[in-house]
């Protein structure tokens, strides 16, 4: 039997509404038909490239570079510079262009002696503290260990009243304790890899071993605690969160080791086929009878130098070709070393010191590039370094009564306490043009047309435009005091012999010698 169902009339007006969306069991919402929006090539995942974006997350900085995975590129970032010289000659020759000699600061206060003073002051206690090589070590410890912390100590061995030494500092000493390591804050918003932090993110202290904790056994919970204010942390920060960093050639050691690992490849095959003058092939259908005796494999025959040979019946001489470095070797060398150059944004020529095959245009083209991010990185280090290391210098400085007059200590407490504004430039290296006449016209037209200023024109070559001036001034006065004695000696020489003047020197320089001359004139 089978049950009528009751059919239910709807209100006049009403309208049917729709079913509600189910959630299936498969998390898709039933109901609803999927829209597809995914029009991004590189954001659709096929066949043919999901092994190539397989390792491709979304974690954050810090837990992306952990501490053993920074260590494990530390350590190959250090092997590869050590023993490939292009790797070695790119990062010494990217810190010896950002930091050159040594950083020079200019003071730019409203008082010209106080200017000097300091200047001379700090020009001193930084040849004394070898701060040019130490920065020089801390941009090399960028590119290759991702780190470099520079603490500032008081050494009494330095031959400076200021007794401030900045001492750099092993990336793989900074690291967490092991209470640490294996608490509940270790890697957390509190601490992370050997750094404390406050509630904004802020560095609060730094752990540092007493030695290399793996070189020296019994020191890997032996810590010295340092406040923020005594150390600089340098690391080049690529994504937000990220609180430590990973060495600069990190993107290029694979292209490092493809190119060794081809450039031995191409001397082990060209070593083999230089090992052997050439090889007898025996004929197989010859040494068929058993009555003729072939020779053993892999013998080895020697041939008398200067000398025509006959080979034994049933053999064939083939010489083996040096076919190893080929042509392309040349090329595959420099496509690698272009690529992992890019790494530290050193264009080729700077990289493998040669700029052959070049001309005029393309190697000043890639030289301004390259020029344009080493002025980032001196900006750079000067706002994260040296202006730390000033503040230490001044603070130490204004409180030794010898060194400095008591006007200069009064403008340098103010500029550690109440002046905001910036009072002081670091000068670096500046770098010569390639072609010094072309720069020397367009130097004298950005003069004539006002569109520069002898400070920014002496700033470009990495000179204090004051310096350079009073230097001038100095050279000015001597030429013209020899001049002047040069006249006298020449009137000397006329009154002497009863001759006029005018067979002597032009008619303004005997209106000169007869002007008067007051006392310091005369002196």
């Amino acid at each position: 039997m089978v049950k009528s169902r009751k059919k239910t009339r709807k209100p006049a007006g009403t309208t049917q509404a729709a079913p509600a969306p189910q959630l299936a069991a498969s998390g898709v919402i039933r109901g609803f038909s999927p829209v597809r929006a995914n029009t991004y090539d590189a954001a659709q995942t096929t066949r043919l490239n999901q092994n190539h974006w397989l390792d491709a997350d979304t974690m954050a900085a810090a837990a992306d570079a952990t501490p053993e995975i920074r260590k494990k590129l530390r350590n190959r970032a250090r092997y590869e510079v050590r023993n490939n010289s292009y790797a070695s000659g790119m990062v010494q020759t990217k810190a010896e262009d950002v930091v050159g000699r040594t950083p020079r600061l200019q003071m730019d206060t409203d008082d010209g002696a106080v200017n000097r003073e300091i200047e001379q002051i700090w020009a001193s206690w930084a040849r004394a503290v070898h701060l040019g090589e130490t920065l020089r070590l801390a941009r090399e410890g960028i590119s290759d260990s991702g780190d470099a912390f520079v603490v500032l100590t008081t050494d009494m061995a330095v031959k400076h009243p200021v007794k401030l030494r900045p001492v750099l500092v092993n990336a793989d000493r900074v690291r967490s304790p092991l209470k640490l390591s294996w608490g509940t804050v270790c890697n957390s918003g509190a601490h992370y890899d050997g750094i404390d932090y406050d509630a904004n993110g802020n560095p609060l202290r730094y752990w540092v071993t007493k030695e290399n904790p793996d070189t020296c056994i019994g020191y890997d919970d032996e810590f010295v605690t340092y406040p923020a204010w005594q150390v600089i942390h340098l690391y080049k920060q690529h994504q937000a969160g990220q609180r430590r960093g990973i060495p600069e050639v990190t993107a290029g050691l694979p292209i490092f080791a493809l190119l060794r690992r081809f450039c031995l490849a191409t001397v082990n095959a060209a070593e083999h086929a230089a090992s052997f003058s050439a090889v007898i092939e025996q004929i197989s259908d010859y040494f068929k009878n058993e009555d003729q005796d072939a020779w053993p494999e892999l013998d080895l025959v020697d041939i008398e130098r200067g000398s025509m040979m006959t080979l034994p019946v049933g053999t064939v001489l083939k010489q083996f070709k040096a076919e190893h470095p080929n042509a392309t070797f040349k090329e595959f060398k420099r496509e690698m070393l272009n690529e992992a150059a890019r790494t530290l944004g050193m264009p080729l020529n700077i990289a493998l010191a040669n700029s052959e095959g070049y001309n005029y245009s393309s190697g000043r083209l890639d030289h301004q590039a390259y020029f344009r991010t080493i002025a980032v990185d001196q900006h750079w280090l000067g706002e994260r370094c040296l202006d730390q290391i000033l503040r230490a210098f001044l603070a130490e400085a204004v409180r030794i009564p010898a060194l400095i007059s008591t006007r200069t200590r009064t403008m340098m407490r103010q500029i550690g306490s109440t002046i905001t504004r910036v009072v002081h430039r670091w000068f670096f290296d500046g770098h010569e043009h390639v072609d010094p006449q072309k720069e020397a016209v367009a130097q004298r037209i950005r003069l004539e047309n006002k569109t520069t200023t002898l400070a920014a024109e002496y700033a470009r070559a990495g000179k204090d435009w004051e310096t350079e001036m009073q230097q001038l001034a100095r050279e000015q006065e001597i030429a013209d005091e020899m001049e002047f004695a040069q006249l006298k000696r020449r009137k000397a020489m006329a009154e002497k012999l009863g001759l006029p003047l005018e067979q002597f020197m032009p008619a303004q320089a005997t209106t000169l010698l007869q002007l008067p001359l007051d006392e310091d004139d005369s002196k």
